[in-house]
């Protein structure tokens, strides 16, 4: 994968629970150059795929996974994909990482915004308690600041 905003090129080896290692890689051997990460820190995330095969002119890297033994409440089945991402390396102060974000093709699922909320939120506060339905995409921004623990909880699930 290409460092973002760099001309560098990093090989990133994903083990099936979304675990990675970044490296380089020689053509027979791979050296890791920073201790294992994770890519997601679910209980249900497993047998992770990428993709890198999209045509040049687009270029993502994408990556889905299993999502194993979940149980949610109401749903006929316990096991699902999770949404495919595109994930991308970037240099941090903490060493490279991947960041990943559901692929834009997610979008044409959407339907209008039934709300937009940008406030400061104190413990307890549950700014979406009176929206109703049954499926939601939430995009928050969050700058904990004193914040020790942040919370989202969907149909009774943590």
């Amino acid at each position: 994968m290409t460092v973002s905003g760099e001309q560098t090129e990093k090989w990133v080896f994903t083990a099936a629970n979304g675990r990675y290692l970044v490296g380089s890689f020689d053509g027979k051997h791979f050296s890791p150059e920073q201790e294992l990460r994770r890519v997601d820190y679910g209980a249900n995330y497993y047998a992770v795929q990428s993709y890198c095969d999209i045509p040049p002119v687009d270029g993502r890297r994408i990556q889905i996974a299993w999502m194993a033994g979940g149980r949610y409440p109401r749903m006929p089945f316990n096991q699902q994909m999770s949404f495919p991402a595109e994930m991308t390396l970037h240099r941090t102060p903490d060493g490279l990482r991947i960041h990943r974000v559901p692929v834009k093709e997610i979008e044409t699922l959407h339907e209008k915004p039934m709300l937009s909320i940008w406030q400061m939120l104190a413990p307890g506060d549950d700014p979406l308690a009176a929206v109703k339905g049954d499926l939601f995409e939430i995009r928050a921004e969050i700058d904990p600041i004193q914040a020790q623990e942040i919370t989202f909880t969907v149909r009774d699930r943590k």
